[in-house]
């Protein structure tokens, strides 16, 4: 071996571990940028699915309301108040985003639905009678009707919870 060949084999040497470098500085950026992407789009949809729950439970809460509205109306010949009910905004959010909430949101609609028909079974009633309130008897069944709305409202709330929890854990 001559001693041209000593001398490249002495330059590819000194090359490797620069090379070597290289490929681990170009793969670490690759590898690097990926998983900073993918904990930021993580940290992304975390973000977006507490907002989401939170105008869950808000519009949970405003199911209260909504009812005493309701109830003002068709019970005792208030004013009437055209809006919409919070229920639709609840189902909306829970099927795009909390299919986990599915069970306790569908029983917080049918109840609701439930207790608004007595409402409106109440202000026929009512108006039968000409009178400024239901008959007595109808008015002792509020508690068949409104006790379990509370309770699935109880219950998505306690859901809710839960599903928070789990969402500050990740």
């Amino acid at each position: 071996m001559g001693t041209e060949s000593v001398e490249v084999i002495g330059a590819i040497t000194k090359l490797i571990p620069v090379l070597g470098g290289a490929i681990i500085g170009v793969i670490g950026g690759l590898v690097g940028t990926t998983y900073a992407h993918k904990l930021s789009k993580n940290t992304d949809k975390t973000k977006e699915k507490k907002s989401k729950l939170e105008q869950l439970v808000t519009e949970v809460f405003e199911v209260d309301i909504w009812i005493k509205k309701e109830e003002n109306y068709y019970l005792y010949g208030g004013e009437e108040i055209l809006e919409q009910s919070p229920i639709s905004k609840i189902e909306a959010i829970q099927t795009l985003y909390f299919s986990e909430l599915s069970d306790q949101v569908t029983d917080l609609s049918n109840h609701a639905m439930d207790y608004r028909k007595w409402l409106i079974d109440g202000a026929q009633l009512r108006l039968a009678a000409k009178s400024p309130s239901p008959p007595k008897d109808h008015m002792d069944k509020i508690t068949t009707f409104y006790n379990p709305l509370k309770a699935s409202i109880n219950n998505v709330i306690k859901k809710s919870k839960e599903i928070s929890g789990d969402l500050n854990a990740s």
